[in-house]
């Protein structure tokens, strides 16, 4: 007999999981049950839920590939609540799947074990897309919403909550590979764009988490419109930071000044705009998957809603390949040589990055957390 504890399991399957990270609890006990004979998922249990979720987190930034974390109701969901928050945030498609009272009991506010008055809304303030599954008969519908929500539009968790009376019960294996819905190339805006992009005089692209999956078009992008790039935080390695035309942040910053064409591909761009400022002497050019983020500030001349690379790449082909800028690269690579001596006093942190640079390989990854070291 198939049940909603082996949908969900194929929905694992279906999203190409591997590896389950959880806190497994009575709620959940016949998820687990099931999960036992499925030995191409391996479990890996955490000491506590924030940790499950935080490692689904990164292992779905380390990968670009969804992951999935499951945890118990109540206070197991609450303390996952800072790895989903991160992932929101952050970009990461993390399936999480969290354990319900009995549905009898749902919302009755009862105090039975691990009650809250509302856990759907709270994992609808920590998810784009949540799914509470009450009746089996309508579990594969739903748990196939979710998944194709998932792997869909902006990276951010989907969430599935299965009350403790409805894992074990029978439902139909009806599940499909999972669809990516994306929004279509805003080619209006695409078109406004080249015309600004290439009567720009002093450009600079910034680019952000959003195009941690479109390496390869910004590349072409910059190289073609022959603007210097610069990176913060979650934007970090898209462009190889030995790329001519890349600048650290504080190089930037002083770029920003001056620029009079700002072209943001898949960064919300709070930092700069709330730091450094804007007047109307700028013009901000925006990429964003998400249209609510194309113009939170009120400050983007223009916004292009779609995918970042479909976009650099659309505005690469509309652009041509402009004339290298003469002593641009001259200009850069003197202001990095500036920079790297301002900075030379932070012993020390620099010589621990040179070693750690010394053996990272280029594709390598470094989680710095809060630190000097991150901070250098």
């Amino acid at each position: 007999m198939n049940t909603v504890a082996d949908l969900v399991i194929d929905a694992l399957r279906k999203l190409g999981i591997d590896t389950l990270f959880c806190v497994p609890g009575v709620q959940n006990d016949d998820f687990f049950d099931r999960m036992v004979d499925a030995r191409d998922i391996r479990p890996v249990v955490a000491r506590h839920e924030q940790g499950a979720a935080y490692m689904a987190m990164g292992y779905a930034q380390a990968t670009g590939r969804p992951a999935a974390c499951s945890v118990v109701p109540g206070p197991g969901m609450l303390n996952a609540a800072a790895g989903l928050t991160s992932a929101y945030w952050g970009n990461a498609r993390v399936l999480a799947l969290v354990g319900q009272l009995h549905t009898w009991a749902i919302g009755r506010a009862w105090g039975v074990l691990h009650d809250l008055p509302d856990q759907t809304a709270i994992l609808r303030q920590l998810t784009k897309h949540s799914e509470l599954v009450t009746d089996p008969a309508a579990a594969a519908g739903q748990i196939q919403a979710a998944i194709d929500a998932l792997v869909s539009d902006r990276p951010r968790p989907v969430s599935i909550e299965v009350p403790v009376d409805v894992w074990a019960q029978p439902a139909e294996p009806t599940l499909v590979a999972p669809t990516a819905e994306m929004p279509a190339l805003d080619t209006d805006a695409v078109g406004r764009a080249v015309a600004v992009l290439a009567e720009a005089e002093r450009p600079l692209v910034v680019v952000g988490g959003g195009a941690q999956d479109a390496a390869s078009a910004v590349s072409e992008l910059i190289d073609a419109f022959q603007a210097p790039v610069t990176t913060r935080r979650m934007g970090h390695g898209v462009v190889p930071t030995a790329h001519p035309l890349f600048v650290p942040l504080p190089v930037g910053r002083d770029l920003w000044r001056d620029a009079d064409v700002v072209l943001a591909v898949g960064t919300r761009l709070e930092f700069p705009l709330l730091h450094w400022g804007a007047d109307e002497d700028l013009t901000i050019v925006k990429i964003d998957i998400d249209a609510d983020e194309l113009d939170r500030h009120g400050l983007t001349g223009i916004g292009i809603h779609g995918d970042a690379a479909d976009a650099c790449r659309a505005l690469a082909d509309g652009i041509g390949r402009r004339a290298e800028r003469p002593g641009l690269l001259a200009d850069l690579d003197a202001r990095r040589r500036a920079f790297q001596d301002e900075i030379s006093y932070l012993q020390p942190q620099l010589d621990y990055l040179a070693a750690i640079r010394d053996v990272l390989p280029d594709d390598g990854v470094i989680v710095e957390d809060v630190t000097q070291i991150g901070f250098a």
